[in-house]
């Protein structure tokens, strides 16, 4: 997978991971805990395969030809998604009638997304932009 192919394919990650977001906004409000912690689980697995596209890809290859302020969003990038990743454990880790279920979701959801709209469009045209194989 070269690099700019990871581009395209983590913006179609993108794509998946807000309509699952979406999704279990819109399960947790009349499904039972069942339903809504399968719906949580879809969210945290597609966020766990884009982690790994961008752990193995993208971050390894955007590192190798970023510089300055690009090289430190990069670095703020991956720091985000490590508190991502924590509450993704966190998530697999709760009963779906737990209290704090929701509120954890959406918080991951949250953060994910902003995490996404400034890759989408701070780093991502930075790379598009450079001589990243």
């Amino acid at each position: 997978l070269k690099a700019h192919d990871a581009l395209v394919l983590l913006t179609a990650e993108h794509n998946e991971i807000d309509k699952l977001a979406h999704e279990f906004d819109r399960i947790r409000k009349t499904a039972d805990s069942v339903d809504k912690g399968k719906a949580a689980l879809r969210l945290c697995h597609a966020l766990e395969r884009y982690a790994a596209i961008k752990h193995e890809v993208f971050y390894p290859a955007a590192d190798a030809v970023l510089a300055g302020e690009d090289k430190e969003l990069l670095g703020e990038a991956q720091v985000k998604h490590d508190g991502i990743q924590d509450l993704i454990e966190r998530i697999e880790d709760t009963p779906a009638d737990d209290p704090s279920f929701d509120a954890t979701v959406t918080v991951l959801a949250e953060q994910a997304g902003r995490l996404m709209k400034q890759e989408a469009e701070e780093l991502f045209p930075r790379l598009r932009n450079s001589r990243l194989d």
